[in-house]
């Protein structure tokens, strides 16, 4: 019974330790998955957004250098197709009225004739084809254009109908964070979230000024839209793009951004401070903070920050149901040993039940006739000497006569006691019912 015990408390044992090693790996191996996925989703946001700036850039460098070498050179056939339309006191060139991926060019007042104007719209006529090219190879790229100080917007694919350049645009953060008194230093700049006027809803900006030798003439920019960046990271773990205060750039989980500004602790239900300790974890480290793990890293050069979120518990749970087998087939060893062990006692009893006598416990007649044979070889072989005794109860018969076959029994069973006790443990004692 001890050893039985040992062993079952010993497999138990071994399936506890399996279950927990098999948990933990499996928790750390769920816990190494999303920091991963994090890590990934990172780099893979932060390449698409490295080729927005560096086409901004290029942009801003070709403007730059075509106006300054220029001059006057017109571009035949488009140049001559914008007439000035004194009922919006401006003039409007698109892809419907040239029958070709163009674009749209909006501008006010007349057309200019000659001058730094003139070459200047001649530039915007250029950057169409440009526009085009780079629209086809950066992932996510709502429009492309080039606004103006002068009064004119060049900007790729069309937009929609009733869409014509105002000052307005001017005033839009894109613009004014590019002008020489916010970016005196002349640098890429990327605005916060706002409506987009040509009608594709909440949109960032990258934006790049662009300069006559020291006078501004204009900016380069790019959009992304909120939706667009919010597919970018899109993932199986709660994902967004949040900036340095804590508003919410974009979201993994909804495509629709709305048009109300969010923030990090809305979205995630936690109030500010511990907003601040998340926006802290920027070691790109999967960290719990309460029940939930974070992955937080800065996308560089971007303002933005990636925050992906996991929570413990359900990654506890995958890593349960993971090991679960472990502890099953434990489980399974744990019962099919179980029943081994008493399929072996029930074997064990059934075989000496064959061989005992039911009444007295001696063993009976079948075990006597396969045994003695053996020990007549054993005593030739080791010149030894047999003793075979057997004994009858005289009379028994009138006792189960006279005071019933109860009686009769219990005299049995105190004769096969009397003879058990009067031999040696290595005798054997066994009841012949007939000889």
């Amino acid at each position: 019974m001890l050893k039985r015990n040992l062993i079952k408390w010993t497999y138990a044992a071994i399936s506890g330790l399996a279950f927990a090693f098999a948990f933990s790996g499996a928790y750390i191996y769920f816990k190494k998955s999303f920091e991963d996925a994090g890590a990934a989703k990172s780099a893979a946001v932060s390449a698409v957004l490295h080729s927005g700036i560096a086409c901004s850039r290029m942009l801003a460098a070709y403007g730059e250098t075509f106006i300054s070498t220029a001059g006057e050179a017109d571009m035949p056939g488009l140049y001559a197709a914008l007439k000035y339309e004194p009922e919006t006191d401006g003039y409007m060139l698109n892809s419907s009225m040239l029958n070709y991926d163009f674009g749209t060019l909006s501008g006010k007042g007349e057309v200019p004739a000659s001058g730094i104007k003139k070459s200047e719209l001649v530039l915007a006529l250029g950057y169409s084809g440009l526009f085009k090219e780079f629209y086809s190879q950066i992932k996510g790229t709502a429009w492309l254009y080039y606004t103006s100080e002068n009064g004119f917007i060049m900007l790729y694919p069309q937009a929609g109908e009733g869409f014509a350049y105002t000052d307005r645009l001017k005033e839009k953060q894109y613009y004014i964070s590019a002008s020489p008194e916010s970016n005196p230093l002349r640098e890429t700049v990327w605005s916060d979230v706002y409506i987009d006027e040509a009608g594709k809803g909440p949109m960032v900006t990258i934006s790049s000024p662009v300069y006559r030798g020291d006078d501004f003439i204009g900016v380069v920019s790019l959009d992304y839209t909120t939706a667009a960046l919010g597919m970018m990271i899109k993932e199986s773990y709660d994902s967004y793009l949040a900036s340095g205060s804590g508003v919410v750039i974009a979201s993994g989980g909804e495509e629709n951004y709305g048009q109300e500004v969010k923030t990090l602790g809305d979205l995630l239900g936690v109030p500010e401070s511990r907003v601040d300790m998340i926006m802290s974890l920027s070691g790109g480290k999967a960290e719990r903070v309460g029940g939930r793990y974070y992955y937080v890293r800065k996308l560089e050069p971007t303002p933005w920050t990636l925050v992906m979120s996991a929570s413990a518990a359900g990654m506890a749970l995958k890593a349960f149901l993971l090991s679960l087998p472990i502890i099953l087939i434990c489980l399974m060893l744990l019962y099919s040993n179980a029943e081994t062990a008493k399929l072996k006692k029930e074997e064990i009893e059934i075989r000496e039940m064959a061989v005992t006598d039911r009444l007295t416990g001696l063993k009976n007649r079948y075990f006597l006739d396969a045994m003695i044979e053996r020990e007549f070889q054993l005593a030739d072989r080791h010149n030894q000497h047999l003793s075979i005794v057997t004994f009858d109860l005289d009379h028994f018969k009138r006792v189960n006569d006279t005071w019933g076959h109860d009686i009769g029994d219990q005299v049995l069973m105190q004769a096969a006691k009397l003879a058990q006790s009067c031999v040696r443990k290595s005798d054997t004692v066994a009841r012949i019912d007939q000889l």
